[in-house]
């Protein structure tokens, strides 16, 4: 230290000066004395403000407490991220339904549904739906010239299958992609 800084350390402790070390005045003893020694104890420090000098495991607590909702706050859109689902199949039923190839695409977020049908040669269509207790699914799409085809199926953790039922059936086997 410079002489003339080192004189002004003494003195400012000498007189118990504010600009010292500021604790609280709660604790027994002169505290600077016992600073200066490098005696501090816990058993100097009154009950009521012994949680000030445990800071360390305050800390490490409310540390856990962050990672753990961390953990959880960055979880949740990974289970909120869009599902999607396709499948193809070919038509069944009367006429020329044996030679019509359909596939689909359905989009599942929390419980939006929407799905897309693209039959070859036609134009394509969609379908909204919400989905209900079990995965269950039931709406219409409607198809050319007014007409609809019900859209029927179940989409959980164990099955994944819509049939579309109209001028044709088509029944999907559908895979997570």
């Amino acid at each position: 230290m410079v002489p003339e800084t080192d004189n002004l350390v003494r003195t400012l402790i000498a007189a118990d000066h504010p600009v010292g070390l500021s604790l609280p005045k709660t604790i027994s003893g002169n505290i600077h004395d016992k600073v200066r020694r490098g005696s501090v104890r816990l058993q100097d420090v009154p009950k009521a403000n012994r949680e000030f000098f445990r800071g360390d495991e305050a800390m490490i607590r409310a540390l856990a407490a962050g990672v753990a909702l961390a953990v959880l706050v960055a979880s949740l859109p990974a289970q909120a991220q869009q599902m999607l689902y396709i499948g193809n199949t070919m038509g069944v039923g009367s006429g020329k339904c044996a030679t019509y190839k359909m596939d689909i695409e359905v989009a599942i977020d929390g419980t939006a549904v929407k799905g897309r049908i693209k039959q070859q040669g036609r134009t394509d269509r969609d379908f909204e739906a919400t989905l209900g207790a079990g995965g269950v699914i039931k709406t219409k799409a409607v198809v050319g010239g007014g007409e609809s085809m019900d859209v029927i199926g179940t989409i959980n953790d164990n099955e994944a299958r819509i049939l579309l039922d109209g001028y044709c059936k088509f029944d999907f086997r559908l895979t997570r992609k």
